[in-house]
């Protein structure tokens, strides 16, 4: 059995004793098996096929309810955004069952969704501290830091050498490692001398990852995190951004050829060769399905029918090679779940945007609670990075989305239990010392 098999079936069933402990450890032990998807890695025959996703989300719902009363209290929790999840998954069943296309398929969709519903209420009512919190970014980025080195030993051209569960092509994976970068950059700033030295050996291979996958969406997301990142940071922290995203960029263009280059001029144009781009037309086409059925076609219903709504030049072309989807997320959410779907998707991740904002004007304003800033700024930037590339190609389905704003949920419910905490002790100090002896703190409030 080879090394890397080894290493997995220990970090794995180990991860599954300690989730009978603690449930935390279930949610370290999924994430890092779907980073490590046996099936999809070059020693995977080499263990036997068992649900590798399946048992440690198991064991981690086991373990929330015999556990539960031993996890730390949070002082409040809040569940809005789950509730635009969960009309959102609602009206996909709702889809399924009326308009489908293919309802067959489209329920296979609607229950992914289910899936990542409950993936969402597990991390969040899960994690509860900054300890677990930075436990699990650690977990994802080490894992993203071996997807990189993965990339470097096997990858080439467009295609990195492997897959993951729902990101089979380079676009897809080179978006999800986009996404964690901004997680590099802060870990990297705030990190002790072991962590920088660590973070410094993985980012190369990451930025190399990308270059190899040479997606347009990818490099756009790119580009927006380093945009975002200047406007979102101040001062010190500013100038330390600053000197993260130079050498950042000298690693990139080092890495960069003509090729790549020459792929990123596209972004922009219409035509390629004097005939329209394939992905123009597919947006065309999806805007063209919706206007006739705005209550949606159903989970994977563009390639049922998109042919028909396409130019005549795609068309024949998708009749010989086979149907395409709609390279952009957004308008695949409208096509498939119509426009109810579109508002609760968007509600979805506007209100947990929102939450990182709210998130990060507490910790302005409350010095002892400062470090939020940095967290709650990743998690921002990685959504904007996944929202940018995810307008080139499909994201809708990428449990990374759902990851996000369950970190954006994890984030704002542990900060205000901070903060009920300094309000107590607030109240302490003023009960026991007499008025002459107190001391001005900074002013503390729940949000």
């Amino acid at each position: 059995m080879s090394i890397s098999a080894i290493v997995f079936a220990i970090l794995y069933f180990g991860g599954l004793l300690l989730t009978l402990y603690n449930p935390v450890f279930g949610v370290l032990t999924y994430v890092f098996e779907w980073h490590n998807h046996p099936p999809y890695q070059f020693w995977g025959d080499q263990l036997p096929d068992l649900r590798w996703s399946l048992t440690p989300a198991l064991f981690t719902l086991i373990s929330l309810i015999i556990n539960r009363k031993k996890l730390p209290q949070l002082a409040s929790f809040n569940y809005r955004p789950f509730i635009w999840m969960l009309f959102y998954i609602l009206n996909a069943f709702l889809v399924s069952a009326t308009v489908a296309v293919n309802p067959e398929e489209s329920y296979i969709k609607a229950e992914l969704l289910l899936k990542l519903g409950v993936l969402y209420f597990l991390m969040t009512q899960i994690i509860r501290t900054e300890r677990d919190y930075r436990w699990l970014i650690w977990v994802i980025i080490l894992c993203v830091g071996n997807m990189g080195r993965l990339a470097y030993d096997m990858g080439s051209h467009r295609d990195l050498g492997f897959k993951l569960p729902g990101s089979s092509e380079a676009n897809a994976l080179s978006a999800h490692m986009m996404a964690i970068l901004p997680f590099f950059m802060f870990y990297f700033m705030d990190g002790n001398r072991w962590q920088k030295l660590l973070l410094l050996v993985m980012i190369p291979f990451v930025l190399n990852a990308v270059v190899l996958a040479n997606s347009r969406g990818t490099f756009l997301g790119l580009v927006a995190i380093a945009i975002f990142t200047l406007i979102w940071t101040r001062g010190k922290v500013r100038l330390r951004v600053v000197g993260v995203l130079i050498i950042t960029a000298l690693i990139f263009f080092q890495l960069t050829n003509q090729d790549f280059w020459e792929r990123q001029k596209t972004i922009s144009a219409e035509k390629e060769g004097g005939k329209p781009v394939t992905r123009i037309v597919l947006w065309k086409g999806a805007i063209n399905i919706f206007r006739q059925n705005v209550f949606g076609i159903g989970g994977n219903g563009f390639p049922e029918v998109g042919v028909k709504y396409v130019d005549k030049e795609l068309a024949a072309k998708m009749v010989e090679e086979g149907n395409k989807a709609v390279h952009n997320t957004f308008l695949q959410v409208l096509v498939e779940w119509g426009i109810i779907g579109f508002v609760f998707f968007i509600l979805f991740l506007a209100h947990s945007f929102w939450l990182l904002v709210r998130v990060k004007r507490v910790a302005l304003r409350v010095p002892e609670l400062r470090y939020f800033y940095n967290e709650a700024t990743a998690v921002q930037l990685a959504l904007i990075g996944i929202a940018v590339a995810g307008s080139f190609h499909n994201r809708q389905y990428a449990e990374l989305i759902t990851w996000l704003c369950a970190f954006a949920a994890i984030l704002f419910n542990v900060q205000q239990t901070r903060l009920a905490e300094l309000h107590k002790a607030d109240l302490e100090v003023t009960i026991a010392s007499p008025p002459a002896a107190q001391k001005p703190r900074t002013e503390v409030q729940l949000t």
